[in-house]
């Protein structure tokens, strides 16, 4: 007995440094800061722009949002029985309220759109149909003519974050009416959308930059199966009027 004791013994001191080690990697090979801090709560505000490959690109960023960057993310497509239950726009001014941060996601048409939803006399596109795309198209200049009449604050403005994606739009994609509020291009700006996400201050020169790599890492892994069918697919004809 006094045998397989002192096996058990030397065992544990053997694999000690073994398990500490293996703990560190993991640790180590955790996404870095924010991590460590309570969640962050995010609207997230989109476009479709009347084409339906879009959707899958917006769940998937909202799931990066959500398990890369650990905010608790409030998105319609995640919220229906409540937006059903509370109204599009009771649903939208309630969320407003309670977000630590707006995230507003343009894609190719955003800026487009949003000239013909104000009625610009150098857009040409109309106003979208019928049907689920439009109800969406709907709230989201619902949102934006709730924001912009704060953004004039500076303090208003720095809880909207606008972003595009490089794969899909530009920054000629962001409506006017954002000029006030921070905005980044994925994925070339990851890690200053992080951090302003976090509200932590930007990476001093010569600082580790293994927090940008990590998450440019996981947001190409995130959204590399939607961005992809998005551009493998024809861009939808509009309907033809009759």
């Amino acid at each position: 007995m006094f045998v397989a004791l002192a096996l058990v013994v030397l065992g544990l001191m053997l694999g000690a440094p073994l398990f500490i080690k293996r703990a560190n990697a993991r640790m180590w090979a955790l996404p870095l800061v924010a991590e460590w801090m309570p969640p962050v709560s995010v609207l997230l505000i989109y476009s479709l722009d009347d084409d339906p490959r879009q959707k899958p690109v917006v769940l998937s960023f909202a799931e990066f949002l959500q398990s890369v960057c650990g905010a608790e993310v409030m998105v319609d497509m995640w919220q229906t029985r409540k937006v059903a239950q509370m109204g599009p726009l009771a649903w939208l001014a309630s969320c407003k309220e309670t977000a630590d941060k707006v995230v507003v996601l343009c894609s190719g048409g955003t800026g487009a759109r949003w000239k013909a939803s104000c009625r610009e006399p150098d857009s040409v596109l109309t106003p979208p149909g019928p049907g689920a795309g439009a109800e969406r198209e709907e709230l989201f200049t619902a949102a934006v003519n709730l924001l912009c009449h704060e953004l004039q604050d500076p303090r208003a403005a720095r809880k909207v974050v606008v972003v595009y994606l490089a794969d899909l739009g530009s920054a000629e994609d962001v409506p006017g009416v954002f000029s006030p509020c921070a905005k980044y291009c994925l994925d070339k700006d990851i890690e200053a959308f992080y951090r302003d996400l976090y509200d932590l201050p930007p990476r001093r020169d010569g600082e580790s930059s293994a927090l940008l790599q990590h998450k440019q890492l996981l947001y190409r892994q995130t959204m590399s199966r939607a961005l992809s069918q998005f551009t493998a697919c024809p861009t939808p004809t509009p309907p033809l009027s009759r």
